[in-house]
This record gives structure tokens, C-alpha cells and sequence, in this order.
């Protein structure tokens, strides 16, 4: 497993780096980029080595390991600190699970980037069907298996791990529209969760129907579930999604 890029850790799931830089590089060349929250600052140097514009922004500073003129002091709770329409994109590297308001984030997000910007997020996949399985068994996901220690919280705790539904209606009522979503890899361990996929289809099925609904709504509905039962979301570790700032 590939835990530093040039030296600098890597503070995420394996192939995640690699799938948002993919990402970013099908957006015309050269842009600006704001990377938050940067971490040690790994994606950041991948993003200069290959000569982006990028700016480097995470609540915590000391463990940023480049140069400090890339760094600026920001929260994902309160307004970031750049003008609008600053950034052609906005690489948010498992940064929406630790925030206490996701749709404040993405409106800030949505602010500081231009018209038709890309944003691109990664977040643990709690839709897949190990995650739901393990919630079905215990009442916690994966990747936040146990409660969290309420007597020291910190900005690492993952307080709001978000499922593919609830985070698409987020960024489509905050004027952005999903092109892709993606994952970082896919486990052996959750192949074997395989044999459930029938019933939880089925059974999603059965709910999204109970509903009378408005024609565009039926067409929301038929595009979540379709969505929810790709292999990338059915077995995916890390959900990675591609947005367009429709601003």
C-alpha cells in the first residue's frame, strides 16, 4: 500500500489520490485549485508537480510539510476564506465527513468556485453493501465501526458520514450536477457481501414505489436507484464523485 507521495504521507484510502488527480486532469489545463482540506499536503504537491495553480487549506496546520505560502488557515464549518469564483476546481479529499454542516460546505464550495468549475469529493461509502450490512447488524457503518469519544472530540472524527442519496440531493440543490462517481478500490471481503444484493434491491424497489410522485420526481428516483446498485457503490471502499458547478 502506497502511503506517501514524494515523501509526504498519504492520509487516505489507497487509490484515492490517484482517482481524484484522474479526475482533475480531465478539466482543461492549466487551473487553479483549491485543495481542502490538504492534510500533510501530498495531493497538493502532486497538483504543483504537475503545474496547477494550487492552493493548500485545511483547519489544521501542523501537519502541512510544504512550503507555508501554498497554506491558508481555513474551516469547512464557517466561511472559507477566498473571493468568489476563485478556483477552476476544488479537490475535497474525505474533508465533508468531519464537518458538522455539509450543505453550508457546499455552498461554500459552490461560491468560491467558478461557473462550470469541478468539484470533486471523497468520502466513505456507507451505501455499499458490506456498510449496510454491518449497520443492519450493530447500528454503526464501516469506517465508523464503534461510537465516537464524546470526552475528546476532535476534527478527525467522521460526525457526519453521508450515504450517495442524501450527498447527490445536496449538491443538486446547491447548483452543482454529478458527471461520475467513483471509488477508490474494491476489497476481496466485500464480494462476499454480494448475495444480498437482490434483496436490498428489491426491497429499495418496493419503498421508492409505495410513493405517488411527480414525473421528474419517478426519474430522480429511477436514476438514485441505479445508482445505488452499481459495483462501484455496491462493493466500492470510497465513493469519489465528479460535479460540475452549474452556477
Amino acid at each position: 500500500m502506497k502511503k506517501n507521495y514524494n515523501g509526504i504521507g498519504i492520509n487516505t484510502s489507497k487509490n484515492t489520490h490517484e482517482i481524484v488527480f484522474s479526475l482533475v486532469k480531465e478539466k482543461d489545463h492549466p487551473a487553479s485549485v483549491l485543495d481542502i482540506p490538504c492534510g500533510s499536503g501530498a495531493l497538493t504537491q502532486r497538483l504543483k508537480d504537475n503545474r496547477y495553480a494550487v492552493t493548500a487549506s485545511d483547519i489544521v496546520h501542523h501537519l502541512f510539510q510544504l512550503d507555508e505560502s501554498l497554506f491558508v488557515h481555513s474551516d469547512l464549518n464557517k466561511t472559507l476564506p477566498f473571493p468568489d469564483n476563485s478556483f477552476d476546481i476544488l479537490t475535497c479529499v474525505d474533508g465533508i465527513a468531519h464537518v458538522e454542516n455539509i450543505p453550508h460546505t457546499i455552498r461554500e464550495f459552490n461560491r468560491v468556485l467558478k461557473t462550470g468549475g469541478a468539484l470533486i469529493v471523497s468520502t466513505p461509502n456507507i451505501s455499499s453493501l458490506r456498510s449496510r450490512f454491518r449497520y443492519l447488524l450493530t447500528g454503526f457503518h464501516n469506517k465508523r465501526k464503534r461510537p465516537l469519544d464524546e470526552s475528546a472530540p476532535t476534527p478527525e472524527h467522521l460526525i457526519n458520514i453521508i450515504e450517495l442519496p442524501m450527498l447527490r440531493y445536496f449538491l443538486h440543490t446547491n447548483h452543482f450536477s454529478i458527471i461520475t462517481v467513483k471509488t477508490n478500490r474494491t476489497k476481496l471481503v466485500s464480494w462476499a457481501y454480494g448475495w444480498l444484493a437482490p434483496l436490498f434491491f428489491l426491497s429499495t424497489l418496493l419503498v421508492f414505489k409505495r410513493k405517488k410522485s411527480s414525473p421528474q420526481e419517478k426519474k430522480n428516483r429511477r436514476e438514485i436507484l441505479k445508482s445505488l446498485f452499481t459495483r462501484t457503490i455496491l462493493f466500492g471502499e470510497t465513493m469519489i464523485i465528479h460535479a460540475e458547478n452549474t452556477k
